[in-house]
């Protein structure tokens, strides 16, 4: 059996009292902003998104885009998983995003030394 990369995150994003199909419509333009940002990602269901952070620019990418996302709006909420391990983000504060910085570098396997990676200093 195949092993799943040690580099894929689960994204799903949550915004209290919306419409499934909002939700939805917005994974599929976050998924839009992190492919122009060179990060793969693919929509996995409804408002999940399976997104690839194989280097410290995919990291850092990943974050702008999810605190971008948290600033938008209130009652937004974000989980980033791999396996059972998961963070959740209620909202776009620096404690939060230092969180899912540390959650990355502790749950997503390093970059190689072919990419560009970034010390949490860098990334944060």
């Amino acid at each position: 059996m195949r092993q799943p990369s040690k580099n894929i995150a689960l994204l799903e994003i949550f915004e209290e009292h919306a419409d499934p199909l909002v939700t939805e419509t917005q994974a599929r333009g976050l998924h839009r902003e992190l492919t122009e940002r060179h990060v793969p990602a693919e929509p996995s269901y409804g408002s999940s998104l399976a997104v690839v952070v194989a280097s410290g620019p995919a990291v850092a990418a990943l974050v702008e885009c999810v605190f971008a996302w948290l600033s938008a709006g209130p009652g937004r909420t974000v989980q980033v998983g791999r396996g059972p391990a998961r963070i959740e983000l209620p909202g776009p504060s620096p404690e939060h995003r230092q969180r899912l910085i540390e959650w990355l570098m502790d749950h997503i396997e390093p970059p190689g030394p072919e990419s560009t990676g970034g010390s949490r200093e860098e990334l944060a």
